[in-house]
């Protein structure tokens, strides 16, 4: 009877000194100086001393993050997270928040890979689990999870037709292109592309082949529905050889000229002829003409007497043909000889 009580009493203490001991190793309240010693005659084996040893042993085998990447997502969950740290082994969970990971694979005793579950939007701690406890934490598991984007939608777009060649710069429109990761013309990621603002981004069309294709962007939320109004028509530029086609030399408005090249089937028109350039005359405006004379001169030709005038002539009386002109001298003066 007495030997089942002691055996009962033994079990006791022991069980809360494993209980006090996981306070302690948790609490971080017990420091070990010194490696390890083994039990050997002469060591010390008291409780305090077997206490800081298997205090230690737990340390080395409990897992420690030391960094997350990338640290934040979205709320749908669904990225990939990189966790580096160490003592990873014998790992049986990883928690993001209260929440498990979707799956996760223990790549090395030194790194798991992640993928993080759905979860409110907030900052959460990533716990590793594994048979010798949970990872502490720390600020080098922090997570954040942010508020997910709507799913984009295109509205319109700038330019519906481009050559098979790609490389033309078009503007998309339509509603929520934030957190954009790609367009897509027919399945073909563009080559480059900027969002302006969350309705309006612009994007390089890619080489594709002839045909109607649907433009899509994808973003953190996923990709925009297909509609009629982001149809975008590929098209191969026409080839028109000239040497087959020699004008007339003169031809009148409204005549037919053949046209032989390639890829003739998508025209669709043809460019206008180059209006003549506007002709604009600049005529210098006349400066005021300015009267030289003064006042006191134009006082002084008005002030002038009238010029007077002879009488007119009265009717002449016609000379008889027999009548003869006879002149008159005045007398010489008289001439004194001497």
């Amino acid at each position: 009877m007495l030997r089942h009580d002691w055996l009962f009493m033994a079990r006791l203490a022991f069980h809360s000194f494993l209980c006090q001991l996981d306070e302690l190793c948790a609490g971080g309240r017990m420091h070990i100086r010194g490696s390890r010693s083994k039990l050997r005659r002469g060591h010390d084996y008291s409780l305090g001393h077997v206490a800081a040893e298997l205090c230690e042993a737990r340390l080395l085998l409990s897992a420690a993050i030391t960094n997350v990447s990338p640290n934040q997502a979205t709320t749908h969950g669904a990225t990939t997270v990189q966790i580096s740290g160490t003592g990873f082994n014998g790992v049986t969970g990883v928690m993001f928040g209260t929440t498990l990971a979707t799956t996760f694979a223990v790549t090395s005793p030194n790194h798991i890979s992640a993928v993080s579950p759905p979860h409110a939007a907030g900052t959460v701690d990533v716990v590793v689990v594994t048979s010798g406890g949970n990872s502490t934490v720390s600020s080098a598991d922090k997570f954040m999870y942010t508020a997910a984007a709507g799913l984009p939608a295109v509205t319109s777009l700038g330019t519906t037709i481009g050559a098979t060649a790609g490389g033309a710069s078009i503007t998309i429109a339509g509603t929520n292109f934030t957190n954009v990761t790609g367009v897509l013309f027919g399945g073909v990621a563009a080559p480059s592309f900027t969002v302006n603002s969350s309705t309006s981004l612009t994007a390089t069309t890619p080489a594709q082949f002839p045909g109607v294709v649907d433009v899509k962007v994808t973003n953190s939320a996923g990709t925009s529905a297909t509609s009629t109004v982001d149809q975008f028509i590929f098209v191969t530029p026409a080839l028109i050889d000239t040497s087959l086609n020699t004008p007339p030399a003169k031809t009148s408005s409204g005549t037919a000229i053949a046209v032989t090249g390639a890829n003739l089937a998508s025209v669709t028109g043809y460019p206008a002829p180059p209006s003549p350039p506007a002709i604009t005359w600049s005529i210098p405006e006349r400066p005021a003409m300015t009267n030289p004379r003064t006042a006191q001169d134009r006082s002084k030709s008005l002030s002038r007497p009238p010029v007077a005038r002879r009488a007119p002539r009265g009717p002449r009386t016609p000379r008889s043909p027999n009548s003869s002109r006879t002149a008159t001298h005045p007398p010489e003066p008289a001439r004194s000889v001497k």
